[in-house]
């Protein structure tokens, strides 16, 4: 059995005096608790619209992979610009996948792989100074004291297959379940005669299954760009963080700072105007 208990009280006879207070103080309430309740829907709508624009983003940048060609034929007078590619990527947030190359492919990263990681994998393709006596380095690195020995140099450093590389990038991306894939082909597009009908079935491929290639030619050449042009049916040229991956409709953080500031300022004005009536300090001080 439940047993109500009321708060002790003090009999007043003239508590109708404070009937214009108690008034004051239950509309100043009924009003704080409806902006509340306003306020935190407000707040729950703007964060859930934010984490999907963030995931959005997310997605539409992680949906492509880069192809590196590390063939015989890409030497260090290459490097910088594979360098500056890597970096110019990296600082556009893209999240890319990677394969290298010569005459067989490798995975490095599956597509959505943090942008850091190209800033990794560009500092082998990036000058630094040489001691006088490079004898701790590697072989190749005291062949060329210039650049740090990559990972892969040893085993992809032959002819030039691009079709290789292009065809594992396609296979990630049906792995992965993107459709109509984003693939960055950096070579000097100096294929082998060999490869010459299966790297054409291979871009007759892309152009049918609507993968975009885009590609930045090491050779400067622009025979070989319009080759892959025709056959993918589009435009190969590089574009980095194309204007459709940014919306300008996605919300800001700031309007949640805004609504927590509000909340803040409306406790403030209930404590302050909401609090306990007190007569006996005025009371005192008339006396």
């Amino acid at each position: 059995m439940l047993i109500s208990r009321r708060a002790p009280t003090i009999p007043l006879a003239d508590a109708g005096a404070f009937e214009r207070e108690t008034r004051r103080t239950t509309c100043f309430r009924v009003a704080l608790a409806v902006l509340i309740g306003a306020l935190g829907v407000a707040a729950f709508l703007l964060a859930r619209d934010l984490g999907r624009s963030q995931t959005a983003t997310s997605a539409e940048r992680s949906s492509g992979v880069l192809v590196l060609d590390l063939s015989g034929s890409v030497g260090p007078s290459r490097y910088g610009q594979i360098q500056r590619t890597l970096g110019t990527l990296t600082a556009h947030k893209e999240r890319l996948g990677v394969v290298i190359f010569s005459d067989s492919a490798y995975e490095v990263v599956p597509p959505g792989t943090p942008p850091v990681e190209l800033g990794l994998i560009a500092r082998f393709f990036k000058p630094h100074a040489v001691p006088s006596t490079p004898t701790p380095f590697p072989e190749r690195l005291i062949e060329n004291p210039r650049f740090y020995d990559n990972p892969w140099s040893s085993s992809y450093h032959g002819g030039t297959q691009v079709s290789t590389g292009l065809d594992l990038a396609q296979r990630i991306l049906d792995r992965d379940g993107i459709k109509h894939g984003r693939v960055i082909l950096v070579s000097d597009l100096n294929e082998s005669a060999l490869d010459q009908d299966k790297l054409t079935q291979t871009l007759l491929r892309y152009g049918q299954l609507g993968i975009k290639l885009e590609i930045v030619d090491l050779s400067g050449s622009r025979g070989g760009l319009n080759y892959y042009s025709r056959l993918t049916g589009r435009p190969t040229s590089l574009t980095v963080a194309p204007s459709t991956r940014i919306s300008s409709s996605r919300p800001s953080p700031y309007w949640l700072v805004t609504i927590a500031v509000t909340l803040t300022l409306l406790l403030a004005g209930n404590e302050y105007f909401c609090r306990r009536l007190s007569w006996r300090h005025r009371l005192e001080a008339a006396a």
